[in-house]
């Protein structure tokens, strides 16, 4: 009788040939995005506000990072913690804001990764989990969620300071320590430093709170206390150095919030359609009730909230990220449990589920290779193409005004309104009539607003209108950059009427 191949052989060597192909996938996958990285491209709709912000750090002259929200056209929502850390990598690295901040999104996102991997390693789990914690949120977000793959952007700073929360806490839990009151608190203090970077960015740290309340009542208290008194000292120290303007705009920016937008929901569900299918059975093969219980509680708190918040406008796929997250956790554990099932023989549910998972984004990496070869070739003539547009604006002396700002922004123009963030105040009867006043005085030598084809695109350039914009025609109407799917927008400009 033949000796059963022994499992802990069988995934050691599964595990190699699953972690050679997932470096393989990842080398593809960011060939293209690399390369785009050093462009004056623009990759994603806010970098160009961010930007503008971030010139205002390294440049305070240009004007303060919290202009008074309630007289003027430019708005600052975000905290300020990204835009310094940018700010100075720009300044004493790459002397480019938009290359710097693509450069520091990355770095910030793959040290999420890490410590993705980092949690699921004190959770217990096996190697092969650890693995595939850390290239799932990997690829997918470098496959699917692009937006926030290398761009300009301040999501992944956020991400990486709850997910040094969410390790400390873990360990915590886990030890028996005098040592972890003091360690409860210093999580508690990255959380609310992840929240000084983008202030939405709860997910996590509820999370942890319910864990805690469940299971390890002494430190949840230390946790919740120590909480209330960083968040406190955070927003003495933040309204000291930024003053009122910045929590008001911040934390009461008004937001047009309607359930119609959960229909958007649908393309990120679709996306990570395996993830969901492959963590049931995941989660119910964890026999520790606490464990299960633990990453339960992670995954339904990082789903319920993204959800939530893809019911505001303008919020798009990356409400679901930290449900990506979640979901590389739930996975990563799921398939270090499924080898103890059968003790010495094969594993063919645990091989399944690894499949399962990362099949879409590395199936898609090596097929779409030889296409993001092309577009690499064609970079230099994507470049002309914006660089066109860039100086057809600059030729008018005039100030312009963008709804993509990092058109404006590479073109050398002042930052002179906030189109998105105007048009929210508008459409919540806010009262603001200078934009209206400038563009019917004809004070704009260019208008950049993307050509309109849904009815919040209608009722927002309405808002900030008027009917003033009769007083422009179309000069030039860009459609979507065939070779570049990272853009969606048809771009049209307009110019004084004579």
């Amino acid at each position: 009788m033949k000796k059963p191949i022994c499992t802990n052989d069988d995934t050691k060597k599964f595990t190699y040939y699953i972690l050679f192909f997932l470096i393989l996938s990842s080398i593809s996958a960011v060939l293209f995005p690399f390369s785009e990285i050093f462009t004056h491209i623009p990759l994603a709709q806010n970098e160009g506000w961010n930007a503008y912000q971030i010139d205002r750090v390294i440049n305070p002259a240009l004007g303060p990072l919290y202009p008074d929200p309630q007289n003027g056209l430019i708005f600052n929502n975000y905290p300020p913690l990204s835009f310094y850390i940018v700010g100075y990598f720009s300044k004493y690295v790459t002397h480019d804001v938009m290359v710097a901040g693509r450069i520091v999104s990355f770095l910030f996102m793959t040290a999420s990764c890490f410590l993705c991997s980092l949690c699921v390693k004190s959770l217990g789990g096996k190697p092969i989990g650890i693995i595939l914690s850390f290239f799932i949120p990997f690829l997918y977000t470098a496959l699917y969620f692009r937006w926030w793959f290398a761009t300009n952007d301040p999501q992944w700073v956020s991400i990486f300071f709850v997910l040094i929360s969410l390790f400390i806490s873990i360990n915590c839990m886990k030890s028996n320590k005098n040592d972890r009151y003091f360690y409860i608190c210093l999580a508690a203090f990255f959380s609310v430093v992840a929240g000084t970077a983008k202030h939405n960015e709860l997910s996590t740290p509820l999370s942890i709170t319910i864990i805690l309340f469940l299971y390890d009542r002494k430190i949840f208290y230390t946790w919740c206390i120590s909480g209330i008194v960083f968040t406190a000292l955070a927003f003495l120290c933040l309204d000291a150095i930024f003053g009122h303007n910045m929590i008001e705009d911040v934390f009461f920016h008004p937001r047009v919030m309607s359930l119609s937008y959960l229909k958007s929901i649908l393309v990120s569900l679709g996306w990570m359609a395996t993830l969901y299918i492959a963590s049931i059975p995941c989660l119910f093969a964890m026999k520790d009730k606490k464990l299960r219980n633990v990453i339960a509680i992670i995954f339904t708190v990082c789903l319920v909230l993204g959800i939530c918040q893809r019911t505001g406008e303008g919020v798009s796929d990356n409400a679901q990220i930290d449900t990506l997250i979640a979901l590389a956790i739930v996975i990563g554990m799921g398939v270090s449990v499924f080898p103890e099932k059968w003790q010495g023989y094969r594993t063919p549910s645990m091989i399944l589920l690894t499949i399962v998972s990362i099949a879409p984004p590395a199936i898609k990496s090596i097929t779409h290779l030889p296409g993001n070869i092309k577009k690499i070739q064609q970079i230099p003539a994507q470049q002309k193409r914006w660089d066109a547009i860039y100086n057809m604006i600059i030729s008018d002396p005039r100030p312009s005004a963008c709804r993509m700002l990092s058109i404006c922004y590479w073109a050398g123009q002042p930052y002179t309104v906030d189109m998105f963030n105007l048009g929210q105040y508008l459409k919540l009867n806010g009262k603001n009539k200078i934009f209206h006043d400038m563009v019917e005085n004809k004070e704009f030598g260019i208008i950049e607003y993307s050509y309109c084809s849904d009815k919040d695109c209608e009722i927002e350039k309405k808002a900030l209108f008027q009917n003033a914009l009769s007083n422009y025609h179309m000069i030039r109407i860009e459609r979507r950059f065939g070779t570049f799917d990272r853009f969606y927008d048809v771009l049209a400009f307009y110019a004084p009427n004579d």
